[in-house]
C-alpha cells in the first residue's frame, strides 16, 4: 500500500524522476480498482449493527382506578382482576425489579406490562 495520495505533490527532497502521465486505459484500471476495493470495504462493514426487530410492542395504556375498582385489585383489558391472584402468574424476577414504594396496584401492574414486554417481546396474559 502506497505512504501517500496519488495526488500528494512529491517531497522536496524526492530526487526521483515524475511518472509518466496517466494514460485513459491506466485511469480506467486505476478507477476500476478502487471502486472494487470501496466495494469490498462497504461488504466488510455489514452487518453495522444487529438487524431490526420487527417486533414493536405496543404502548400499555394508562387504566385510571375507579371508585368501582378501588380496593380490587386492578383492571387488565376492560376487566377486574385480583392482583394476589395474577401474582402467581408473574416473572418473580420481574416482580423484584419493579417493586418499590409508592405504586398503587394498578400502577404496579401497569409497569409490570411494559417490563414483560420488554423482557420477553410480548404481551402479559392473564390466565
Amino acid at each position: 500500500m502506497s505512504s501517500h495520495d496519488r495526488k500528494d505533490p512529491a517531497h522536496p527532497d524526492c530526487k526521483d524522476t515524475p511518472a509518466a502521465p496517466e494514460t485513459p486505459a491506466m485511469r480506467a484500471q486505476r478507477k476500476a480498482r478502487e471502486s472494487d476495493n470501496q466495494d469490498e470495504a462497504l461488504e466488510e462493514t455489514f452487518p453495522a449493527s444487529d438487524p431490526v426487530s420487527p417486533f414493536v410492542p405496543a404502548k400499555v395504556p394508562e387504566v385510571e382506578a375507579t371508585d368501582a375498582t378501588k380496593g380490587h385489585g386492578i383492571v387488565h383489558e376492560g376487566r377486574r382482576h385480583d392482583l394476589a391472584l395474577i401474582r402467581s402468574q408473574m416473572d418473580p424476577d420481574l416482580l423484584e425489579r419493579i417493586r418499590g414504594e409508592g405504586y398503587s396496584d394498578q400502577e404496579f401492574f401497569n409497569a409490570y406490562l411494559i417490563a414483560h414486554a420488554d423482557k420477553y417481546g410480548e404481551r402479559f396474559t392473564v390466565r
